[in-house]
């Protein structure tokens, strides 16, 4: 098994003479299905494949991609034996299919292995990335907001979140930078497709009052989860309408909310402040 777009995996072959004299000089060739190549001796330490024979190990090959081969300098002793070891390495892109081999020795010894299939393992990848947006009521574009009915009634037309509260009337001392937009973009860097999700985890002193179609809130109240099906390459953008409530006995110098991001075995994580850069000026009493 491979994994797409990852370390190489060795496949060896050993040739035995099982005859009374020695060979001539053997060849064991590689036909490699699409996406898969062969390190030749001298790179297998990893870079690119050579496509010029190279040497090593007393033998000498050439090929990387759809064949290689690798020819022994000498031959092969009565009762002796030798490995070919062809580092195998799958493209981001491969999806596997098979190898077949052929060993020859001059004119007289002509052999084909069996097919060898190619299993190619996608390799899970994600990446998430914060935005704070704006923070002005009148900046906000609320047709695609699934509302927090604990905390806003969506279907009043002139609704704005610093307007209407179903629990406490907002404290007008943090009006201007007490709600806002923060953006979470989640990205497929893997090689294979599946379910993404972000969950945010609101700091003390914040609500969410909103979310877009790709998030709900959880019903603890203090977690936000953001998901959809990705295919490699592939992002989306969960849109969180939070609020800060106050609360504090003393105004905290950063409110930070993280984010956890998943997609099968990969994790990633990132933190915003939420508070807008005009604080402390703009705080209360600031």
């Amino acid at each position: 098994m491979l994994p797409a777009g990852g370390p190489p995996a060795e496949l060896t072959i050993t040739v035995r003479n099982t005859g009374t004299g020695p060979s001539t000089p053997v060849t064991t060739s590689l036909a490699l299905p699409d996406g898969v190549s062969a390190a030749l001796p001298s790179a297998r330490s990893g870079g690119r494949a050579a496509t010029t024979p190279q040497s090593a190990d007393g033998m000498t090959c050439r090929g990387g991609t759809g064949e290689v081969s690798c020819t022994t300098t000498g031959g092969i002793g009565p009762g002796e034996a030798r490995e070919f070891a062809f580092p195998l390495r799958a493209a981001p892109t491969a999806t596997g299919g098979e190898i077949t081999a052929r060993v020859s020795a001059g004119s007289a010894i002509h052999l084909r292995l069996p097919a060898m299939p190619v299993v190619v393992e996608p390799v899970d990848g994600v990446r998430v990335e914060l935005a704070r947006w704006s923070w002005d009521p009148d900046d906000w574009d609320l047709d695609d907001l699934h509302p927090n009915h604990r905390h806003l009634d969506h279907r009043h037309p002139d609704h704005r979140p610093s307007a209407h509260r179903h629990d406490e009337d907002w404290d007008d001392d943090w009006d201007g930078w007490g709600a806002g937009w923060v953006g979470v973009e989640v990205t497929n860097t893997g090689s294979g497709g599946g379910l993404a999700e972000a969950v945010a985890r609101l700091p003390e002193g914040v609500e969410a009052i909103g979310v877009s179609p790709a998030c709900r809130v959880l019903p603890a109240d203090d977690e936000i989860r953001c998901a959809a099906e990705l295919d490699p390459g592939e992002s989306f953008t969960g849109a969180l309408l939070v609020h800060s409530d106050g609360g504090w006995s003393e105004v905290p110098e950063r409110l930070l909310l993280p984010v956890t991001a998943t997609l099968g075995s990969a994790t990633d994580e990132a933190v915003i402040d939420l508070l807008p850069d005009c604080a402390p000026v703009c705080r209360p009493g600031g």
